[in-house]
């Protein structure tokens, strides 16, 4: 009676779901198993083949048929309950869910898991329910893959970021000790405010209410002079004297870019895929020839273009690179001047893009900025090993001048 009792317990206590889990992983288990004596039985027989030759050939035929069976076999591992013995859970060793060999978590011989006899269509060894479950499982593996996050929190990485009340007590609570107490440091000042990283969020104004509250209090002009130039180098930018935007097609637009080109002072580095249009070449010339630092890298297909420009920058004495890439593009449109402007957008330097294209160009002063283009520019110089020397270029383009007018690739893009 006791051993009945305990046995209908289990069977209450039995989960299905987690019954399946366990049995779709004990199966991908014994598959990867197979999988790897295949690949033995495999390698066994390239031996074979290769010591024996033709002395051993009714050997060799019978590992030949060893290994068609192998792949009959791997045939076997879709999952399938009719087709691969080693998915009927109820059955296999491996995967009777019980404490002892011989428990059954049902009163069914059959492992049913019910305590009907007859109830068949709830035995767990049935083919469209595990088919079902392994389809589940592809679905979520390709989630996995997608870039989308579907757990990403928008309204925590949202541009403007309250902070709470609490926080506010105890930044007020720090600016008073800043005023009566000794001027703490701009490494202190550093040490307290970086704990509150969403200040920089659309707080400021709020940061800088509650300093001017404390200062109009303590009257201390000492702390108030280190703390505001310390939010000032932190927390507040200068306004860009540079931040416009024009579309094309405009020909009236062209000369923002030939203007911007000729405020170069120290160096102008440009990374382009096609340039094709004379006047921007001429302004490039003119800022080198002013003692500008210059140096220009271009895609290596649109250099061989009929009109290409890039050649007359090289014959002038302009350190010119490409990429060699014959699958893919340097397809980079931006230049950077003195190191603090960026020019940057959709726009080729073409007349194309100026006349006939819907384009994009962003004029935008931001060092910040400049130096992260200045970074990735340099790591593509370095990289790039194709050089088109002053030499080279007067012979291109004195072939040029011969030649048919003709595209090798769509300098469009």
């Amino acid at each position: 009676m006791e051993g009945e009792e305990q046995k209908e317990n289990y069977a209450h206590e039995f989960d299905p779901e987690m019954a399946l889990v366990a049995a779709e992983a004990q199966a991908e288990m014994e598959a990867e198993k197979e999988a790897a004596e295949e690949i033995e039985i495999i390698h066994e027989e390239e031996i074979m083949i290769s010591n024996e030759g033709e002395e051993n050939e009714e050997k060799e035929g019978e590992g030949k048929t060893i290994l068609r069976a192998r792949k009959k076999k791997k045939n076997y591992v879709n999952y399938d309950a009719n087709n691969y013995k080693n998915t009927n859970y109820s059955n296999n060793k491996n995967t009777n869910y019980s404490y002892n060999k011989n428990t059954n978590y049902s009163n069914n011989n059959n492992t049913n898991y019910s305590n009907n006899k007859n109830t068949k269509n709830t035995n767990y060894n049935n083919t469209t329910t595990t088919t079902t479950t392994i389809t589940t499982k592809k679905k979520v593996i390709q989630k996995k893959d997608l870039i989308y996050d579907p757990n990403f929190d928008a309204q925590s990485n949202y541009f403007y970021q309250k902070l709470s009340d609490n926080d506010w007590i105890q930044i007020k609570s720090f600016l008073k000790r800043a005023f009566t107490d000794e001027i703490p440091t701009e490494i202190q000042l550093k040490n307290f405010f970086d704990e509150y990283p969403k200040l920089k969020r659309g707080n400021i104004e709020k940061l800088q209410e509650s300093l001017d509250t404390v200062a109009s209090e303590k009257k201390n002009f000492n702390a108030y002079q280190t703390i505001m130039q310390f939010f000032l180098k932190e927390f507040y930018k200068p306004k860009p004297s540079i931040c416009e935007v024009y579309f094309f097609p405009n020909t009236k637009n062209e000369k923002y870019l030939i203007e911007i080109i000729r405020t170069a002072m120290k160096s102008l580095n440009i990374a382009i895929f096609s340039l094709t249009r004379d006047n921007f070449a001429k302004a490039v010339i003119e800022v080198f020839k002013k003692g500008v630092k210059v140096r220009v890298i271009a895609d290596d297909e649109c250099v061989k273009n009929y009109g290409s420009d890039v050649y007359k920058l090289a014959a002038a004495g302009i350190p010119c690179k490409t990429d060699s890439s014959a699958q893919y593009h340097m397809h980079n449109k931006y230049a950077i001047i003195d190191e603090s402007v960026i020019v940057t957008g959709s726009f080729n330097w073409t007349s194309q893009a100026i006349n006939n294209n819907q384009e994009n160009l962003l004029f935008y002063e931001d060092k910040d900025i400049a130096e992260k283009y200045t970074k990735e520019f340099n790591n593509l110089w370095d990289s790039f090993t194709a050089v088109i020397d002053k030499e080279t270029a007067l012979k291109q383009i004195e072939l040029e001048k011969n030649k048919p007018k003709t595209t090798n690739i769509n300098t469009n893009k």
